[in-house]
C-alpha cells in the first residue's frame, strides 16, 4: 500500500484542524470583508454578478491551506 494512500485519513484530519485554525485567525479579515461587501453591494447593485464572483474567491481561499499541508507534508517526508 502506498503510504500517502495510508496517511490518508490522518493527513485529512489534520488539514481540517489547520483549516479550521485558519479559520479563526482570519476571523477579524472575515468580518472586514464582508462588511465592505455589503457596503459595495448596497452602493452598487448592478454588479450583484461580480460581487458574487469575489466572494466565492475569498471563500476559495481556505483551499489553500489544504494544498500547502499536503505539499508540505510531502516535502517533510522527502516525496515530491
Amino acid at each position: 500500500m502506498d503510504m500517502m494512500k495510508w496517511l490518508e485519513p490522518s493527513l485529512l484530519k489534520r488539514i481540517d484542524q489547520v483549516s479550521e485554525f485558519c479559520e479563526k485567525e482570519m476571523e477579524v479579515v472575515d468580518q472586514e470583508f464582508k462588511r465592505i461587501f455589503t457596503s459595495i453591494s448596497r452602493k452598487i447593485p448592478e454588479a450583484s454578478t461580480e460581487m458574487l464572483r469575489l466572494e466565492s474567491l475569498f471563500i476559495k481561499r481556505y483551499a489553500v491551506v489544504e494544498i500547502a499541508y499536503r505539499e508540505g507534508f510531502k516535502d517533510g517526508l522527502s516525496f515530491k
